[in-house]
């Protein structure tokens, strides 16, 4: 994928080079050159690789002349002069070849926004680490390597763009990031704030753990639905997305790993009573999390791109989505303990049915009406990318007002719980009148 603008790419030569090695790579910056972007060099002054630069038309840029190797006092002169280049041209990326040249530009990168891209010679390079000139010999090769800087360069545009956007001080910032994070607690349970110990009397460090085996789930499918293939943003609780701040490998497996752990939890430590009961645990998280669930409601959800669903499939799309992982919450705290009967298990998941449908109501015109900076996620993303939601369905005022009786039919079916229900009954206010 190309970038929407020309990238500026500073390619260092902190090694000096042997013969045959600098042909590929002087052909790599001119294709990249041909392509529109700005190609700068930082290089060893009467090397070899500045004679073939100047015959291919590349000039050094001025103030930049290296010799790392050898000489720690001339290599710090070096970083000084990279970072400051840096800097001062804009290096959207610093594309290197061998270990100093990599190190260098690590270095004075610092916390900046430029990417950084190494690339080898050949795949067996990359293993064993030393360089070959066979790769880049071969067009298709080269192309991969432009292509590659190309989508490094877009990602760290994109990042810096949305730190913009996001705005604010360091300290706004972690500030909105805790406010979106006390919001996600109490969806989730990490506190024990779903189903606390007063309505089914459970451990609280018990409930804790559950919470959090919830939360390591969702935060898999944050990380996962904010990719490129699914919903494909670049902004979450205020920050770049994971794959935007690393890239889709990455994010891939953060997602994986959380993932795993959210059930290693669930067997590692005693949360029930009797094996049996935390079987069922297990179970009821996984069926939530999976193709009856989570996966299963982004599964329609991503078909639905470009329809218009009813109410009623919209229901069936979020129940299964947002609402699985919700209803699990609650009835995983409620495995916890053993105060409920059967019957207050059954008042306790239809409340959470209903409140994780309100909760997805709620989102819905949060994303019609609200900022960016205020959700801490790029808002009017549903409209733009034609995704059916409840405004959509039936327009904002009918949707705030279907929000509030899902609320009040929640609050009902807690009426049997009397005060043990307090944190329920707060938590249903909380979702419904949230503001973000």
């Amino acid at each position: 994928m190309s970038p929407s603008r020309p990238l500026t790419v500073l390619h260092l030569v902190a090694n000096r080079w042997w013969t045959g090695s600098a042909e590929p790579v002087i052909r790599l910056l001119t294709g990249l050159r041909a392509r529109g972007h700005r190609v700068l060099l930082g290089l060893i002054a009467g090397d070899r690789f500045e004679q073939k630069a100047r015959e291919a038309g590349l000039e050094p840029l001025a103030g930049l002349s290296l010799e790392v190797r050898g000489n720690p006092l001339r290599a710090l002169a070096d970083l000084r002069r990279v970072r400051a280049a840096v800097r001062a041209e804009g290096v959207d990326v610093i594309h290197t070849h061998h270990s100093h040249d990599h190190w260098l530009g690590w270095l004075a990168r610092g916390r900046g926004p430029a990417a950084l891209v190494r690339t080898f010679h050949n795949a067996r390079a990359v293993r064993l680490g030393w360089p070959s000139t066979a790769l880049y010999r071969r067009t298709d090769a080269s192309i991969a390597v432009s292509r590659e800087i190309e989508e490094r360069g877009r990602r760290a545009g994109i990042a810096a763009e949305v730190r913009r956007i996001a705005g604010g001080s360091r300290r706004q910032q972690l500030a909105h990031r805790l406010d979106i994070g006390r919001e996600l607690r109490a969806r989730r349970g990490a506190d024990a704030d779903i189903v606390d110990r007063a309505v089914a009397g459970a451990d609280a460090e018990r409930v804790t753990i559950a919470g959090a085996a919830v939360e390591l789930i969702h935060a898999y499918s944050l990380t996962h639905d904010d990719l490129p293939c699914m919903d494909d943003d670049v902004l979450r609780r205020g920050k770049p997305t994971c794959h935007v701040e690393y890239d889709e490998a990455t994010a891939l497996l953060v997602g994986d790993a959380l993932q795993s752990l959210a059930f290693q939890l669930l067997g590692e430590y005693r949360l029930a009573d009797d094996l049996k009961t935390q079987l069922e645990m297990v179970k009821l998280l996984a069926a939530a999390s999976g193709s009856r669930g989570m996966a299963g409601g982004q599964a329609i959800d991503l078909e639905s791109v470009g329809k218009s669903l009813t109410v009623p499939e919209l229901e069936f799309m979020h129940i299964h989505k947002t609402g699985a992982l919700i209803r699990a919450s609650a009835l995983l705290g409620a495995r916890c303990g053993n105060g409920l009967g059967e019957k207050e298990y059954g008042q306790l998941d239809l409340f959470a049915k209903l409140i994780g449908l309100a909760f997805q109501v709620v989102d819905d015109t949060l994303d019609a009406e609200s900022s960016t900076a205020t959700l801490g996620k790029t808002a009017g993303k549903d409209a733009k990318d034609n995704k059916p939601t409840y405004v959509s369905a039936i327009g904002i005022a009918r949707a705030r007002e279907l929000a509030q009786e899902m609320r009040h039919d929640a609050l009902d079916a807690l009426s049997g719980f009397g005060e043990r229900a307090l944190r329920l009954r707060q938590l249903a206010d909380f979702i419904v009148l949230r503001k973000f």
